[in-house]
């Protein structure tokens, strides 16, 4: 058995998700075995050199164990107990022997982060299998009975720590190739950023544009003037789903620029059929809801 890691951030990553696998048996033997290897170290760097990824806040919880000597948790209870003191989590921690779940941010944007034991994954499909998911998301769907429904899903963060939040579209009666000629399904789209999008999708709707082609329209956007970072946004596109992994701006503290990613996912009932447990974890992933 193994866990796994995920860093839900929407900096620099395409996918909004960093996912990395860990060999050991439990989060307890993760935390044991680098807490004694690492018990004199807090630079700057640890959370990538052991996530391989820069995780806000994490190193925390080494600077605490460095300045004050802390033993090696013996059981969950003592971890438990040592993470809550000494872990930077503006948002809370949530802790059980199969999952560790942080809530914070870095005054501009929301971040979360978990590690969670395979158990876990395998006995909630409907709420972990879009955020461990690595790659591009499958294309078939499944020709079946189903009544025509396509939703649509997009995450445009703001700069405030409320930046988790998805905008979620149901629009009953139409399937993905019909669903930009349908104005009225963008009428929900409520968050701040994602204005820009919704007027963007009325706009090329009434044009008769293809899902592909008005998304490609949005990844072409301007990231702001004096980037000196290259567009990577990710379209995705198939007869029954389209993904945008859109980098939409460039984030600058002085010299230091990172790039800022939005999200749309678009798919329809076929592709729902083929996928059920995506589908129902894509919506889970979305509701902002927690994982425990």
């Amino acid at each position: 058995m193994a866990i796994t890691f995920v860093y839900r951030s929407p900096y620099e990553n395409p996918t909004g998700r960093y996912v990395k696998r860990l060999p050991d048996d439990s989060i307890l033997a993760w935390f044991q075995r680098v807490w004694s290897s690492q018990a004199g170290h807090a630079e700057d760097d640890l959370s990538e050199r052991l996530l391989g990824q820069q995780v806000y806040g994490f190193n925390s919880l080494f600077e605490a164990i460095k300045r004050y000597r802390l033993p090696v948790p013996r059981d969950q209870r003592e971890l438990e107990q040592q993470l809550k003191t000494h872990l930077y989590a503006e948002g809370g921690i949530a802790f059980t022997p199969e999952v560790l779940q942080v809530l914070t941010n870095d005054d501009e944007l929301e971040l979360r982060y978990y590690f969670i034991a395979d158990s876990f994954i395998r006995e909630n499909p409907s709420r972990c299998a879009f955020l461990v998911h690595e790659g591009s998301l499958p294309k078939d769907g499944l020709r079946s009975g189903s009544e025509p429904c396509t939703c649509l899903f997009v995450h445009a963060p703001e700069q405030t720590i409320y930046s988790q939040v998805w905008d979620r579209v149901v629009k009953p009666g139409v399937r993905l190739a019909e669903l930009p000629g349908t104005i009225e399904a963008y009428e929900a789209m409520r968050n701040v950023n994602a204005v820009s999008v919704r007027q963007d999708l009325i706009s090329l709707a009434s044009s008769g544009a293809s899902w592909r082609d008005s998304l490609a329209v949005i990844s072409a956007k301007d990231l702001g003037r004096g980037s000196r970072l290259a567009n990577e946004s990710v379209l995705d596109c198939s007869e029954n789903i389209c993904q945008l992994h859109h980098h939409a701006a460039t984030i600058s503290w002085g010299r230091l620029q990172r790039r800022l990613f939005h999200q749309i996912i678009v798919f329809d009932d076929l592709w729902a059929a083929a996928h059920p447990e995506l589908a129902a974890a894509i919506d889970f992933y979305a509701s902002d809801a927690g994982l425990i």
